[in-house]
C-alpha cells in the first residue's frame, strides 16, 4: 500500500516542521483525533512516541525513527486494532520561499494477505484521511486554529421535501469541483426564474463506490412545485426524510470530508445502524456568497434504521 499526498502552506518550513516532528502538536491537526477527541491517547515526554486506543479509532502505536531538521521525519506506524499491520510514515517539508513550504505525507505499508482485494480501496480511503489532515495542518499553521468545529448532533428526524436538481456522477477527486459547478448552474437558474426556495440547498448522495472511485449525487434546491421550463439536465423529485444521525460542521467546505469521516466512523463503530434504502444529505445552512468561510454551517445527515 502506498499513499503520497501534498499541500502548500503559506508559512516557512521552520514554522511548519514542529507540527509534524513533535507528536505533542498532532492534537491540533490530526485527521483522526478530531473524530474522537475523547479517545485514550498518550504522547511520551520526548514527543517521539504516540499511542492510542479508542472504540471508534481502534488502537496503535507510532514511533519517530529519524529526522532532518526542517526537512524530513520518518516514523514507524503499527496498527493493533481493528487488524494488525505495519507501515513506514514519512513527512517531507520542502521550503519554497521564506513564507511558503510544501508538506508531503507518505505511507508505505501492507495489509493482511486475506484482505489483498481491499488494497486499492484502502489506499483511496487513507489518502482521503491524509488530505483531511493536511488541510487541518495548513489551517492551523496559517490561522492558529484548524477552523473545523464539529458538533455531533446524534439522532434527529428530518422532513422530506420536493426539489429541483442536477445529477452528477464523478470520481472522489472531482467531487468538490463538480459539486461547485452544479450549484453554480442550479442556483443561477433559481435566481433567473425568481424562484422561492422552501429550505436550504443541499447535496443528496445516491451512491459511494470506493473500489471504482465513483460517487453519485444530486445538487438540490427545495421547491414547492415543479417548473414547466426546467432545463434538460434538471429533474424534479422528492427526498425521503425520516430518522437520521446528524453531524454539523462550522468552517470551510474543504473540511467537509472530516465531518463525513466523523459520521462514517460512528456508523462503522455501531454507534448507529444505517438505512441503505434512503439517501444521505448534506445541507448548507448559509451561503458562501455572504458568509465568511470559517462561519459556514453545514449539516450531514445519514439515514438510520
Amino acid at each position: 500500500m502506498t499513499i503520497i499526498k501534498s499541500i502548500r502552506v503559506m508559512r516557512s518550513a521552520e514554522e511548519v516542521f514542529p507540527f509534524v516532528h513533535d507528536f505533542h502538536n498532532w492534537i491540533h491537526w490530526s485527521p483522526w483525533h478530531i473524530l474522537d477527541d475523547g479517545n485514550n491517547y498518550k504522547v511520551f515526554a520526548d514527543g517521539a512516541n504516540y499511542e492510542w486506543e479508542s472504540k471508534l479509532l481502534g488502537a496503535g502505536q507510532m514511533k519517530r525513527l529519524s529526522a532532518v531538521e526542517n526537512e524530513v521525519v520518518e516514523s514507524d506506524l503499527v496498527f493493533l486494532k481493528p487488524w494488525k499491520s505495519k507501515s513506514k510514515v514519512v513527512f517531507r517539508v520542502r521550503s519554497i520561499s521564506q513564507n511558503e513550504c510544501e508538506v508531503t505525507w507518505e505511507m508505505y505499508g501492507s495489509m493482511p494477505f486475506f484482505m489483498f482485494f481491499l488494497v486499492k480501496m484502502m489506499e483511496r480511503m487513507v489518502g482521503m484521511d491524509f488530505d483531511r489532515g493536511l488541510h487541518l495542518l495548513k489551517d492551523f499553521a496559517e490561522h492558529g486554529s484548524n477552523r473545523c468545529q464539529l458538533r455531533i448532533m446524534g439522532q434527529e428526524s428530518i422532513a422530506g421535501q420536493n426539489y429541483i436538481g442536477i445529477s452528477v456522477k464523478c470520481t472522489f477527486d472531482e467531487l468538490g469541483d463538480k459539486n461547485k459547478a452544479g450549484f453554480e448552474e442550479l442556483m443561477g437558474f433559481v435566481r433567473a426564474e425568481n424562484m422561492e426556495l422552501t429550505g436550504p440547498p443541499a447535496t443528496i448522495y445516491k451512491a459511494f463506490n470506493f473500489r471504482k472511485n465513483q460517487v453519485e449525487f444530486t445538487v438540490a434546491a427545495p421547491v414547492s412545485s415543479k417548473l414547466a421550463n426546467l432545463k434538460p439536465n434538471m429533474t424534479y423529485a422528492a427526498f425521503q426524510g425520516g430518522k437520521c444521525h446528524g453531524v454539523e460542521l462550522k468552517g470551510p467546505y474543504h473540511h467537509l470530508g472530516t465531518a463525513w469521516a466523523a459520521q462514517s466512523m460512528r456508523q462503522r463503530g455501531k454507534v448507529f445502524a444505517g438505512d441503505k434504502n434512503r439517501h444521505a444529505i448534506e445541507v448548507y445552512l448559509n451561503s458562501p456568497l455572504d458568509t465568511p468561510e470559517n462561519e459556514l454551517l453545514t449539516r450531514i445527515y445519514l439515514p438510520m434504521k
